[in-house]
């Protein structure tokens, strides 16, 4: 055994070569039970998701209701829930979608600008007139899932006809519980 080893392993006390040993020991565990505990909610998530989006949805539906409350007064019911995102592949033809049928207002517009090593008075004319300051912007867009999932549930909701794949959109069931109270 080396020196080194010798002094790494020696009690703690004053010696700061085994205080650090067993700080980087300690950091090593430290980590490994992060890894274990995000592990477990992990697993914990997936099962709670099956619980609320399979189980329960199906044995709700088997008992034929969509809302009860139990004998001690939890509230449990099914909701829909609508979410995506068009993809890359779809972005175009799903704005045009959105626009052709009257929903144009929920995509945002972002102007970006490549400045450069601009000053700030260049900054400052390009966010008061872009084009008057002679910088070449793009222009980005796109549509929040929340908007865009609640926009779906209201057009479903009316029986109108929603591309959801083109739109990205999913759109299932999942059972909610609330306690009595």
């Amino acid at each position: 055994m080396t020196g080194y080893e010798e002094l790494a392993q020696a009690p703690l006390g004053d010696n700061i070569l085994a205080q650090i040993a067993q700080t980087a020991r300690d950091i090593l565990a430290a980590q490994e039970a992060v890894r274990e505990r995000e592990a477990e909610l992990k697993a914990a998530q997936q099962h709670l998701k099956t619980l609320v989006e399979e189980v329960m949805v199906e044995l709700l539906q088997e008992a034929g209701q969509e809302e009860l409350t139990t004998i001690d007064g939890l509230k449990v019911s099914i909701k829909e829930m609508v979410r995506g995102q068009p993809t890359k592949d779809n972005e175009a033809a799903a704005f045009a979608w959105l626009r052709d049928h009257g929903q144009g207002g929920i995509i945002k517009s972002q102007i970006m600008a490549d400045l450069g090593k601009a000053d700030q008075e260049k900054v400052q004319a390009a966010l008061e007139a872009l084009a008057s300051a002679g910088v070449r912007g793009q222009t980005k867009q796109g549509v929040h899932w929340q908007t865009l999932g609640a926009l779906v549930r209201e057009l479903l909701s009316k029986g109108e006809n929603v591309p959801l794949d083109l739109l990205g959109v999913h759109v299932w069931k999942q059972a909610e519980v609330k306690p009595k109270g």
